[in-house]
């Protein structure tokens, strides 16, 4: 019998000791920092997971994205200075100090509307040119058309002219024309040719010519000098404009009428100016007599006094 026991408690024994603290564990799962642990006995079963690290910004420092524990400080913010358009701001995060500056602008000329010298934005619309609005009659560069004017013997007669535009050019110099920096010349020639009855029967009444500045009719007229001119361009002021214009007529090529050859009287409009550089506000006017004043151009009432007219393209050098 007390063999047997002996046997009983030896078996007890080893089993035990096979068992450890002989009970079931209660795991606990594994942290950043403590492997997995049995809350009851605190045994440990394999290694801590290690922290998942997210990198600093500038609002937090190094953390751990499972457990929250932080390493280190918040990085320092990367300012970009403020612009007219942002605020001052940090590159990397986004977050805005103060607010955008203002704009720096030039005022608003006829070629364009007011600009920030800073940051090249423009605000606005640019000045509107005087004449935007005048039914000025413009005809194109070597465009032949119909002149009606009325017969000078004869008010009740008209002849029927041809008129053009033509011979336009555009150089910084020649032999004739000295260079002058920032600015070139422009050259065209006005010819209206009457070869009808009437004009060879009763002449044809003259008509006003004029040159007028598109955008600044004002500063053009008080600007005048005999034939030197002020313009704003882009709102510089270019004082050393000129212009000269000489008118001729050539005269009636025959004393007696033919219909089939008939005689040609032809009247001549040459016209010069030195202009800036891609300046295109030069209009030829061809105006009724009743036009005393070309002023009177900025009066509604008096814009129908336009038979025709030429705007010089921009002084483009060729």
């Amino acid at each position: 019998m007390r063999n047997r026991q002996f046997c009983i408690i030896g078996i007890f024994t080893v089993c035990f000791m096979l068992t450890g603290c002989g009970h079931k564990h209660t795991w606990s799962e594994a942290t950043c920092t403590e492997p997995k642990t049995c809350s009851e006995c605190g045994e440990t079963e394999g290694e801590a997971l290690g922290h998942t690290w997210v990198d600093a910004t500038c609002a937090k420092p190094k953390t751990c994205a499972v457990c929250g524990e932080v390493e280190g400080e918040a990085l320092a913010h990367t300012w970009v200075d403020a612009t007219c358009a942002e605020p001052k701001h940090c590159s990397v995060c986004g977050e805005t100090e103060g607010e955008p500056l203002e704009h720096t602008l030039t005022e608003a000329n006829y070629q364009q509307s007011a600009t920030c010298e800073v940051c090249g934005e423009t605000v606005g619309e640019p000045l509107q040119a005087d004449l935007i609005n005048a039914p000025l009659n413009l005809v194109e560069l070597n465009q032949t058309f119909d002149y009606v004017r009325p017969c000078s013997a004869e008010p009740s007669e008209t002849t029927i002219t041809q008129a053009v535009f033509k011979d336009y050019s555009c150089f910084i110099s020649d032999d004739t024309h000295e260079a002058v920096d920032g600015y070139v010349w422009q050259t065209v020639t006005f010819e209206m040719k009457m070869n009808d009855y009437n004009g060879w029967m009763y002449g044809g009444k003259g008509t006003r010519s004029a040159t007028v500045s598109y955008y600044d009719m004002v500063g053009f007229d008080e600007s005048h000098n005999d034939n030197v001119f002020s313009v704003n361009f882009y709102g510089k002021d270019y004082s050393d404009c000129l212009e000269t214009s000489t008118i001729s007529w050539s005269g009636w090529d025959s004393d007696n009428w033919n219909d089939n050859y008939p005689p040609c009287n032809t009247l001549t409009w040459h016209y010069e100016c030195r202009v800036p550089e891609g300046y295109d506000g030069i209009v030829m006017l061809l105006a009724s007599d009743n036009l005393n004043d070309t002023l009177e151009l900025l009066d509604a009432d008096n814009q129908n006094k336009v038979d025709y007219s030429f705007r010089l393209p921009a002084a483009i050098p060729e």
